[in-house]
């Protein structure tokens, strides 16, 4: 019975062979994370919410350092999905950071 995976002490799920790359998190999700997948799902309320709330919205989740890349927050998850109000939202609204490495 070979275990690929492996739960790491925060919570999150890795592969075995690569403990650094993020796939998941069991149980609770920090309220950036939350606020990650509301802007995936296009639902503005939530995150309104969230951001009332205190989340962090320059937070950086799913994190895997390489030279190009450092991970997903909130504006460049709306701005993978071409969500172009919901951007606006987050930059005009919220005054999220935009950070080059961040945004794919």
């Amino acid at each position: 019975n070979t275990r690929y995976f492996v739960l790491n002490d925060d919570g999150s799920v890795s592969p075995q062979d690569d403990p650094e790359l993020f796939l998941g998190r069991r149980g609770f999700k920090y309220p950036e994370e939350l606020l990650v997948e509301a802007v995936i799902l296009h639902n503005t309320d939530k995150v309104r919410q969230l951001l009332s709330e205190g989340a962090d919205i320059n937070a950086c989740f799913w994190e895997r350092k390489t030279d190009s890349f450092n991970g997903f927050c909130a504006l460049s998850q709306a701005c993978y999905m071409g969500d172009l109000e919901m951007a606006k939202i987050l930059l005009e609204e919220y005054k999220a950071e935009l950070e080059p490495s961040t945004v794919s």
